[in-house]
């Protein structure tokens, strides 16, 4: 005879009693099992930089230095600014090569501004074989509202060199949009609601196609518990379309810290748990900002970003970017004594 939990209760009174609770049990055994696992899952993690530039502190470190300590800490996309001209393609076969022998995949923004579709189209044949995504423009909806129709039409010259390189080839070449979005206590006053999804709304309805959405988000220290991460982040689901996080550091950067500090690194830890713990079916792959500071650029954040003040002094963000993109390994799993 088949047992029916129902039957059992119906009979025993203290059975039915208990049920409410096994089952709470259960489900919360289930819950406590999935959170495990997703806290398991190696998250890929990136990094930025600006080897295209002429200036700074990417050409004190170039690649060559710089990739063999990327692949050793787990780290595996380099995303790079890039300029559709000979130095922008230069640039690229560099990083490339250099990502096949390191295992790093190349992540190339390229500035869309007085680009023609064949200048794309060319660069984007020559890497074919390479990559295949291309982000069409940095944070263009910070620019503001009366500059979407502009930004979207120079999108779509650049989207159509990348088209016909693709058909050319017949590699599967796609491309995305980016957008940016600030916490308000991070310094920069910029609401979500101002410029971010108006301007994919905008994309959307002029018809401009894009396979992937890019996003920039630099956390205040309060944004998880506050929920704040999630008022940001749950949106980008309507657009029906894979999601990077191409830039993230800590809000604080903004408002003096210089990314070492232990409320830096628990902002960005805060961020990459909630994103794989709630959004590994949305975005597959977080890229910091950025591998080194730069004393450089100009005065205030933009010389602070990075993760490494110098090369042999790393910051406590990278250590949180090496913990996410190699965690560690689970203790249930490790051989015990005696076993092979």
């Amino acid at each position: 005879m088949l047992w029916s939990a129902g039957r059992a209760a119906s009979r025993f009174p203290r059975a039915r009693a208990a049920l409410p609770r096994l089952a709470g049990a259960a489900l919360a055994l289930l819950g406590a099992t999935a959170g495990a696992r997703a806290a398991e899952r190696p998250l890929r993690i990136g990094v930025n930089g600006h080897d295209n530039w002429t200036t700074g502190a990417y050409l004190r470190h170039p690649a060559e230095t710089t990739f063999p300590l990327l692949a050793r800490n787990g780290i595996t996309t380099y995303r790079v600014d890039i300029t559709a001209d000979a130095r922008g393609r230069e640039t690229l076969a560099r990083l490339v090569a250099l990502g096949r022998r390191h295992g790093i995949a190349i992540r190339p923004m390229l500035y869309v501004d007085d680009v023609t579709s064949e200048d794309v189209y060319r660069l984007v044949k020559a890497f074919a074989a390479d990559i295949d995504l291309w982000e069409l423009g940095n944070e263009l909806n910070l620019r503001g509202a009366e500059t979407f129709a502009e930004s979207i039409r120079r999108m779509g010259v650049a989207r159509r060199g990348v088209e016909r390189a693709a058909a050319e080839t017949g590699r599967p070449i796609r491309t995305a949009i980016n957008v940016t979005a600030f916490a308000g206590a991070s310094g920069k006053g910029l609401d979500v609601g101002k410029t971010t999804y108006p301007f994919l709304d905008r994309a959307v309805a002029a018809g401009l196609p894009f396979d992937v959405i890019t996003y920039h988000y630099y956390p205040a220290a309060t944004d998880r518990a506050t929920g704040w991460i999630r008022t940001y982040l749950e949106p980008l689901r309507r657009y029906g379309k894979p999601v990077r996080v191409t830039e993230t550091n800590c809000g604080g950067i903004y408002r003096g810290d210089d990314g070492d500090s232990a409320a830096c690194a628990a902002t960005v830890t805060d961020f990459l748990e909630v994103v794989r713990s709630d959004y590994a079916d949305l975005i597959s792959e977080v890229i910091l900002y950025e591998l080194f500071d730069d004393a450089a650029r100009e005065p205030g954040a933009e010389q602070r970003f990075g993760l490494l003040f110098d090369l042999d002094r790393p910051k406590r963000t990278f250590a949180v970017a090496r913990r996410f993109a190699r965690p560690a390994p689970d203790p249930a799993a490790a051989p015990r004594a005696g076993t092979p």
